[in-house]
């Protein structure tokens, strides 16, 4: 039996220690943290999931395979959503990860907690 890893198993205390309901993450690949959060309504971007998606889809998940700048400029604002919490996890760069907090801002609210994992500044 696989156990949650780190970033899991922090992710869903958080979510449920403060009653968390709506989750981004930007830079999914496999799912690997993406498909053990907990929480009501969970969203997904990758410019190209490494996983059957597809068979994950339900009115609590969904996906968007497509580059995060896209996502925030075309299609976030279908969603009407102001996330409680969001990761971002995507290329790993500072100036990459700066456009997706920067862009996120338009869809959080006053108490919407950011997660970021490892950045490499140029």
């Amino acid at each position: 039996m696989k156990h949650p890893s780190a970033s899991v198993r922090r992710i869903n205390y958080l979510i449920g220690h403060l009653k968390l309901r709506s989750y981004l993450e930007v830079g999914v690949a496999r799912g690997d943290t993406f498909l053990e959060i907990n929480t009501d309504k969970k969203y997904a971007v990758d410019p190209k999931f490494k996983f059957e998606f597809e068979k994950y889809k339900d009115q609590k998940q969904s996906f968007f395979e497509m580059p995060s700048d896209d996502f925030f400029s075309d299609h976030c604002f279908n969603l009407n959503e102001k996330f409680d919490l969001i990761f971002l996890d995507g290329l790993h760069t500072f100036e990459q990860t700066l456009r997706d907090f920067c862009s996120s801002l338009r869809f959080s609210h006053d108490e919407t907690i950011w997660l970021l994992d490892d950045t490499v500044p140029t």
